[in-house]
């Protein structure tokens, strides 16, 4: 048995997505807000849109579906709440 020669590979050419304003400006606002989501909504999905909460479900799936019901969907940034990735240091 003999190893494939560069020949026999075929290339893909696949573009990364590039992450859109909406998203950066999404992000930015998730992180200087995540203390407050994490009481608000601890362990859930939530929409965000135009740096606010649009939409919370317990999954994934749910929270595309709820943002979607309130006409949301294809301008959201998806987060999920993680209050584990908070740590208290105490000096």
């Amino acid at each position: 048995m003999s190893l494939p020669g560069p020949s026999d590979l075929v290339q893909f050419n696949v573009e990364e997505p590039t992450e859109e304003d909406f998203d950066k400006k999404n992000d930015e606002w998730f992180k200087a807000h995540y203390l407050e989501l994490i009481q608000d909504h601890p362990n859930s999905w939530i929409a965000v849109s135009n740096e606010k909460v649009v939409a919370t479900a317990g999954t994934r799936s749910g929270v595309e579906t709820a943002a979607k019901d309130a006409g949301y969907h294809e301008r959201c940034s998806f987060y999920f709440i993680d209050p584990a990735n908070i740590t208290i240091g105490l000096s």
